[in-house]
């Protein structure tokens, strides 16, 4: 693979296109900007920022990943994230209005408001580990993006940018996040055309590689509930719906990127299909840099990358302030005798310091496919609870057990060391069925 003079210059621009939104978001910046852009969203920002957000570099990888392994059918798993986005069409009128009335910033402020502080702390651990190792998956794909792009070791790809990020977060908060996904936005429609024909003509397909049920119905099951239902307890999602004008913009926003998720993801399984044809021998979760890389013509690899890059970069910075936000917000705030206001400058230091521990163990972990399925088994633990509680009046003492044995579940799994597709998804029945065991035993 031959990295063209350009292609250092395009990335250099980007580092420098996306320090100038930071720069920019953080003028006149006010407390209410910094941590929810001031509620304020129009639909085109929804859409944007909600299709950035979803489709990571860790989700890409994941899913070429398993299109490599299994063909087409590996778009059950894109499907299901399309169809999480619609399920907020059940009830985004309600999450918008209480969300405004109360102040929310957070998912776990939602908990708290309707459980109290048992449920409201033990959904913000759970929020944590999940945003935390979404994270750790944009650090080790980005780390390897930008390693092809630069030729630079692993190691320092992660550090360069980590460093870009926490600067960027630290000037604008969430205000720059928005306005970098509506960067990187274009880059990932751009992506998928750039790639879409060049590759179709690299790719041989045999007949079980167009067979949506190649990988078989259980496991195409798991991807579609591994898909919706981890969506519906994205913290990043839930946090869009609050920032969003009104309902109506949420409503059109939660559409408009559900049929773009779908779209794109349809376009970019072109590239496990074609690294498949040309090259069965490599390990999956290689596929979608590797094929990037190899299949490309000269003119177009290195902006091919680049997009790719930028991709990552929007997810990383997402999952940085939201977990930063968990910490402060949910659990600092919560416990803190002498002030009960989220801070931002408690917010900025614990960007630089997720960022320093996610770069550190980025370089350790690099496998990212373990990494994900143990996230969506964390975060479905919430799922049952979250949908629930539009529809009915749930008991505390139900939702309390709902998520904790969800998470007990995930955690016997993941110390057995059977994680994977099938396995990841226990925590949703498990929580499913001890929430209504809960609100048949427990009295109100």
């Amino acid at each position: 693979m031959e990295i063209a003079k350009i292609d250092f210059f395009i990335i250099f621009i980007y580092f420098i296109a996306v320090l100038f939104i930071g720069f920019i978001s953080s003028r006149k910046q006010t407390k209410e900007g910094f941590f929810i852009a001031n509620r304020a969203l129009n639909f085109g920002n929804l859409i944007a920022t909600i299709s950035a957000s979803l489709l990571g570099g860790g989700v890409l990888i994941t899913f070429v990943a398993y299109v490599y392994q299994y063909g087409l059918s590996g778009i059950w798993f894109i499907a299901g994230i399309s169809i999480g986005v619609l399920m907020f069409l059940l009830f985004y009128k309600k999450l918008k209005a209480l969300s405004d009335k109360n102040n929310f910033y957070t998912l776990s402020d939602y908990f708290y408001h309707k459980y109290g502080n048992k449920l409201g702390l033990l959904s913000a651990v759970v929020i944590f580990i999940w945003a935390f190792c979404l994270i750790l998956m944009q650090f080790i794909a980005g780390g390897k993006v930008l390693s092809a792009i630069l030729g630079t070791p692993y190691a320092s790809s992660v550090l360069i940018m980590g460093t870009v990020v926490f600067i960027y977060l630290v000037l604008g908060g969430f205000n720059a996040v928005v306005k970098t996904d509506y960067f990187q936005y274009g880059t990932i429609v751009l992506l998928a055309i750039v790639i879409l024909f060049p590759l179709s003509q690299k790719t041989s397909l045999i007949s079980g590689d167009l067979q949506l049920g190649e990988m078989g119905v259980i496991q195409s099951l798991a991807f579609l509930f591994i898909g919706a239902f981890n969506v519906v307890v994205s913290a990043d999602i839930w946090q869009r719906v609050y920032a969003s004008k009104n309902s109506k913009h949420a409503k059109i926003g939660i559409i408009g990127s559900s049929l773009l998720i779908f779209f794109v993801g349809l376009i970019l399984s072109i590239i496990g299909l074609a690294a498949k044809s040309n090259y069965p021998e490599i390990e999956p979760d290689q596929a979608l840099v590797y094929g990037i890389s190899n299949l490309l013509p000269t003119g177009l690899l290195g902006m091919g990358l680049v997009m790719l890059f930028s991709v990552i970069m929007s997810t990383l910075d997402t999952m940085l302030f939201i977990v930063a936000m968990n910490i402060s917000n949910d659990i600092l705030v919560r416990f803190n005798s002498t002030s009960k206001e989220v801070s931002v400058k408690s917010t900025r230091f614990l960007i630089l310091l997720l960022a320093v521990i996610g770069m550190l163990i980025a370089i350790f972990v690099q496998d990212i496919i373990s990494v994900g399925f143990s996230l969506t088994g964390i975060g479905l633990s919430l799922a049952p609870v979250v949908i629930a509680s539009f529809f009915k009046e749930l008991k505390i003492k139900a939702a309390f057990l709902s998520v904790l044995s969800g998470l007990a579940s995930i955690c016997i799994v993941l110390a057995a060391g059977i994680i994977g597709p099938e396995t990841s998804v226990i925590s949703l029945p498990v929580s499913a069925v001890f929430l209504c065991i809960g609100q048949f035993t427990f009295k109100n």
